[in-house]
């Protein structure tokens, strides 16, 4: 399992949905946070180019992650339970990349 599939695995069952939905089409609000989520903690911790997290997230377009970056980044910065959640998240993440 690539650090890509780590991180939405951890997304997805934290958020309690499934990686189908995250790599999937739907625009449910729950869905669309969750890939945000994905795309922001992707960028933040492996560097990975924007292309290759739109690849990894259902073939989405750089334009797409890096707009999904910008929605999480400003939600981070207003509200202190998401800041909270995705310290945990990216503590997670990083701290899985070492296995």
């Amino acid at each position: 399992m690539t650090a890509v599939d780590k991180v939405i695995r951890m997304v997805a069952s934290d958020l309690e949905i499934r990686v189908s939905e995250i790599k999937g089409r739907s625009r449910k609000r729950r869905v669309l946070l969750a890939r945000q989520l994905c795309m922001y903690l992707l960028w933040q911790s492996d560097g990975l180019t924007l292309q290759r997290i739109g690849l990894a997230i259902g073939n989405r377009t750089s334009t797409t992650v890096s707009r999904g970056y910008q929605v999480i980044a400003l939600r981070i910065r207003r509200d202190p339970v998401m800041c909270d959640w995705v310290e945990r998240m990216g503590r997670r993440v990083n701290g899985s990349h070492k296995n």
